[in-house]
Protein backbone atom coordinates (compact mmCIF):
# COMPACT_ATOMS: atom_id res chain seq x y z
CA UNK A 1 0.00 0.00 0.00
CA UNK A 2 2.06 2.66 -1.08
CA UNK A 3 0.83 6.44 -2.56
CA UNK A 4 1.15 9.89 -1.88
CA UNK A 5 -1.47 11.98 -0.10
CA UNK A 6 -1.24 15.84 0.26
CA UNK A 7 -0.51 18.13 2.79
CA UNK A 8 -1.90 20.73 1.50
CA UNK A 9 -4.45 21.64 -1.19
CA UNK A 10 -3.53 22.78 -4.87
CA UNK A 11 -5.44 24.74 -7.30
CA UNK A 12 -5.47 25.19 -11.21
CA UNK A 13 -6.90 27.43 -13.90
CA UNK A 14 -7.21 25.59 -17.53
CA UNK A 15 -9.06 26.88 -20.39
CA UNK A 16 -10.41 25.26 -23.74
CA UNK A 17 -12.15 26.91 -26.14
CA UNK A 18 -13.11 29.88 -24.13
CA UNK A 19 -14.45 27.93 -21.07
CA UNK A 20 -12.56 27.78 -17.86
CA UNK A 21 -11.98 24.78 -15.73
CA UNK A 22 -10.77 25.90 -12.04
CA UNK A 23 -9.85 22.93 -10.34
CA UNK A 24 -9.13 21.92 -6.82
CA UNK A 25 -7.57 19.26 -4.92
CA UNK A 26 -7.77 18.66 -1.41
CA UNK A 27 -6.67 15.85 1.11
CA UNK A 28 -9.74 13.77 2.59
CA UNK A 29 -9.88 11.32 5.33
CA UNK A 30 -13.67 11.08 4.93
CA UNK A 31 -16.75 11.41 2.60
CA UNK A 32 -17.46 14.46 4.62
CA UNK A 33 -14.41 15.95 4.06
CA UNK A 34 -14.78 15.82 0.32
CA UNK A 35 -18.43 17.29 0.35
CA UNK A 36 -16.64 20.21 2.67
CA UNK A 37 -14.37 20.73 0.13
CA UNK A 38 -17.18 20.69 -2.30
CA UNK A 39 -19.22 23.19 -0.43
CA UNK A 40 -15.70 25.49 -0.44
CA UNK A 41 -15.21 25.64 -3.83
CA UNK A 42 -19.66 26.21 -4.86
CA UNK A 43 -18.32 29.29 -2.19
CA UNK A 44 -15.57 30.92 -4.11
CA UNK A 45 -17.30 29.97 -7.48
CA UNK A 46 -20.72 30.17 -7.42
CA UNK A 47 -21.92 31.68 -10.21
CA UNK A 48 -20.16 28.08 -11.78
CA UNK A 49 -22.61 26.10 -14.31
CA UNK A 50 -21.03 23.22 -13.04
CA UNK A 51 -19.10 22.09 -9.92
CA UNK A 52 -17.87 18.79 -10.97
CA UNK A 53 -16.12 16.26 -8.56
CA UNK A 54 -14.61 12.64 -7.48
CA UNK A 55 -12.87 11.36 -4.40
CA UNK A 56 -10.64 8.58 -3.38
CA UNK A 57 -10.45 6.80 -0.13
CA UNK A 58 -7.07 5.07 0.82
CA UNK A 59 -5.37 3.52 -1.93
CA UNK A 60 -6.17 4.58 -5.36
CA UNK A 61 -6.09 1.91 -6.88
CA UNK A 62 -7.89 -0.05 -4.67
CA UNK A 63 -9.77 2.13 -2.52
CA UNK A 64 -11.87 1.82 0.66
CA UNK A 65 -14.19 4.08 -0.75
CA UNK A 66 -15.09 6.81 -3.81
CA UNK A 67 -17.41 8.68 -5.21
CA UNK A 68 -18.25 11.29 -8.03
CA UNK A 69 -20.97 13.76 -9.50
CA UNK A 70 -21.54 14.94 -13.03
CA UNK A 71 -23.21 17.85 -11.37
CA UNK A 72 -25.60 18.30 -14.51
CA UNK A 73 -23.03 17.33 -17.32
CA UNK A 74 -24.35 14.55 -19.58
CA UNK A 75 -23.84 11.19 -18.13
CA UNK A 76 -20.34 9.91 -17.83
CA UNK A 77 -18.79 13.25 -19.32
CA UNK A 78 -16.92 14.78 -15.69
CA UNK A 79 -16.99 12.86 -12.47
CA UNK A 80 -16.35 9.84 -13.52
CA UNK A 81 -13.31 10.89 -15.89
CA UNK A 82 -12.05 13.22 -12.91
CA UNK A 83 -12.28 9.27 -10.88
CA UNK A 84 -10.48 7.64 -13.29
CA UNK A 85 -7.49 9.98 -13.69
CA UNK A 86 -7.36 9.85 -9.65
CA UNK A 87 -7.74 5.78 -9.72
CA UNK A 88 -4.46 5.73 -12.22
CA UNK A 89 -1.93 7.90 -10.38
CA UNK A 90 -0.61 8.37 -7.36
CA UNK A 91 -2.48 10.18 -4.74
CA UNK A 92 -4.87 8.70 -2.25
CA UNK A 93 -6.84 10.32 0.09
CA UNK A 94 -8.04 13.20 -2.65
CA UNK A 95 -10.65 14.76 -3.72
CA UNK A 96 -10.80 16.37 -7.05
CA UNK A 97 -13.62 19.58 -7.57
CA UNK A 98 -13.87 20.93 -11.26
CA UNK A 99 -15.56 24.17 -11.21
CA UNK A 100 -16.46 24.75 -14.88
CA UNK A 101 -17.61 28.45 -16.69
CA UNK A 102 -19.33 27.59 -19.94
CA UNK A 103 -17.40 30.04 -22.47
CA UNK A 104 -20.30 30.13 -24.97
CA UNK A 105 -18.60 26.48 -27.28
CA UNK A 106 -20.27 23.49 -26.88
CA UNK A 107 -17.19 20.80 -26.32
CA UNK A 108 -19.24 17.69 -27.14
CA UNK A 109 -19.42 14.59 -24.82
CA UNK A 110 -15.53 13.76 -25.71
CA UNK A 111 -14.53 16.84 -25.58
CA UNK A 112 -16.08 17.50 -22.17
CA UNK A 113 -14.31 13.98 -21.00
CA UNK A 114 -10.86 15.24 -22.22
CA UNK A 115 -11.38 18.52 -20.72
CA UNK A 116 -12.10 16.91 -17.40
CA UNK A 117 -9.50 14.57 -17.47
CA UNK A 118 -7.00 17.06 -18.53
CA UNK A 119 -7.76 19.55 -15.59
CA UNK A 120 -7.67 16.87 -13.38
CA UNK A 121 -4.07 15.14 -14.65
CA UNK A 122 -2.68 19.55 -14.10
CA UNK A 123 -3.97 19.56 -10.70
CA UNK A 124 -2.16 16.31 -9.30
CA UNK A 125 1.18 16.93 -11.58
CA UNK A 126 1.19 20.18 -10.24
CA UNK A 127 0.32 19.10 -6.18
CA UNK A 128 2.84 18.60 -3.43
CA UNK A 129 3.22 15.32 -2.47
CA UNK A 130 4.20 13.00 0.91
CA UNK A 131 4.45 9.36 1.23
CA UNK A 132 1.31 7.75 3.25
CA UNK A 133 2.35 6.08 6.03
CA UNK A 134 -0.21 3.81 7.36
CA UNK A 135 -0.49 4.20 11.53
CA UNK A 136 -2.42 3.41 14.21
CA UNK A 137 -3.38 4.44 17.92
CA UNK A 138 -2.17 3.34 20.87
CA UNK A 139 -3.54 5.00 24.37
CA UNK A 140 -0.53 5.09 27.09
CA UNK A 141 -0.78 5.28 30.48
CA UNK A 142 2.62 6.35 32.59
CA UNK A 143 4.28 7.66 35.30
CA UNK A 144 4.91 11.59 35.39
CA UNK A 145 8.79 11.09 36.01
CA UNK A 146 8.52 8.89 31.86
CA UNK A 147 7.36 11.71 29.90
CA UNK A 148 10.71 12.50 28.90
CA UNK A 149 11.99 9.12 28.29
CA UNK A 150 8.49 8.56 25.76
CA UNK A 151 9.08 11.86 24.61
CA UNK A 152 12.67 11.16 23.17
CA UNK A 153 11.23 7.66 21.89
CA UNK A 154 8.74 9.18 20.04
CA UNK A 155 10.78 11.82 18.16
CA UNK A 156 13.06 9.02 17.17
CA UNK A 157 10.62 6.82 15.63
CA UNK A 158 8.28 8.88 13.85
CA UNK A 159 5.54 8.77 16.68
CA UNK A 160 3.15 12.18 17.23
CA UNK A 161 1.96 12.20 20.88
CA UNK A 162 -1.59 14.20 21.67
CA UNK A 163 -4.11 13.97 23.72
CA UNK A 164 -2.08 14.85 27.14
CA UNK A 165 -3.83 14.27 30.47
CA UNK A 166 -2.30 14.50 33.73
CA UNK A 167 -3.59 13.16 36.94
CA UNK A 168 -2.10 10.70 39.43
CA UNK A 169 -0.80 8.72 36.03
CA UNK A 170 -0.26 10.66 32.49
CA UNK A 171 -2.38 9.64 29.69
CA UNK A 172 -1.90 10.28 25.86
CA UNK A 173 -2.41 8.93 22.59
CA UNK A 174 0.53 7.59 20.50
CA UNK A 175 -0.01 8.03 16.37
CA UNK A 176 2.69 5.56 16.21
CA UNK A 177 3.90 4.15 12.23
CA UNK A 178 2.84 0.59 11.70
CA UNK A 179 5.74 0.18 10.93
CA UNK A 180 7.26 0.61 14.13
CA UNK A 181 4.45 -0.54 16.21
CA UNK A 182 5.33 -3.64 17.73
CA UNK A 183 9.35 -2.39 18.74
CA UNK A 184 7.35 0.39 20.03
CA UNK A 185 4.54 -1.92 22.43
CA UNK A 186 8.16 -3.59 23.38
CA UNK A 187 10.21 -0.84 25.15
CA UNK A 188 6.92 0.27 26.41
CA UNK A 189 6.22 -2.69 28.28
CA UNK A 190 9.67 -2.97 29.50
CA UNK A 191 9.76 0.24 30.65
CA UNK A 192 6.07 -0.15 32.28
CA UNK A 193 4.45 2.31 30.63
CA UNK A 194 0.43 0.91 30.01
CA UNK A 195 -0.51 0.63 26.48
CA UNK A 196 -4.66 0.48 25.46
CA UNK A 197 -5.62 0.00 21.98
CA UNK A 198 -7.05 3.57 21.58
Amino acid sequence: MSYLTLNTPNIIHYEIKKSSFHTAVYPIFSRTDALAALALEKQKYPDARHHCWAYVLGDPVVPTNQGYNDDGEPSGTAGKPILNIIKHGEFGNVVVIVSRYFGGIKLGAGGLVRAYSQATKEVLKSAEGIPFVPTEKLGLVFKFEQESWLRNQATRLGITLNDFSYAELVTCVAVVPEVEKDGFIILCKNQQVGITQD
